[in-house]
């Protein structure tokens, strides 16, 4: 092999293995920046249904109100209330807002996170609202940043 293209070959090596490393520290931050931002998310998501719950005083009104409840979070962007009844069975789900420009699939599995639900329990039936966290927007908001 010539001088030309060891000098070459090394230059390409030095550049490929700052390319992985670079990609990896970056998918590292990423994935810890999307769980940190989702276990915010769920925990203040959790306080206000907490604090909604409490303010509920009359037993009459109480399954529209905790419908209401679940029904605020229509449009958040990391979290998704599931009002349960007795049996376990959905109520009310809210609706989470879709990126426009979704991450794909493999950066998703890659990046996203997986938090456990928070179960709040409800006073009288309905028996809970379920609080899931769902890392698509922020996952999205990633890529578009690794992207640029």
């Amino acid at each position: 092999m010539t001088l030309r293209a060891r000098l070459i070959a090394s230059i390409v090596l030095v550049l490929l293995t700052s390319l992985i490393c670079g990609g990896a520290v970056m998918g590292w931050h990423a994935a810890r920046s999307v769980r940190t931002e989702l276990q915010v998310a769920l925990d203040g998501g959790a306080r206000s249904t907490r604090y909604g719950m409490d303010q509920l005083v009359d037993a009459e009104a109480r399954p529209s109100a905790l419908r209401h409840l679940v029904a605020a979070f229509d449009g958040n962007r990391h979290v998704q209330a599931v009002l349960l009844d007795a049996s376990g069975q959905p109520v009310a789900i809210s609706e989470l807002y879709r990126p426009s420009r979704p991450a794909p699939a493999w950066f998703r599995l890659m990046i996203g996170s997986d938090l456990a639900e928070q179960r709040i329990a409800a006073p009288s039936p309905p028996s809970a609202i379920v609080l899931r966290a769902d890392s698509r927007n922020e996952v999205s908001e990633v890529w578009s940043a690794s992207v640029d």
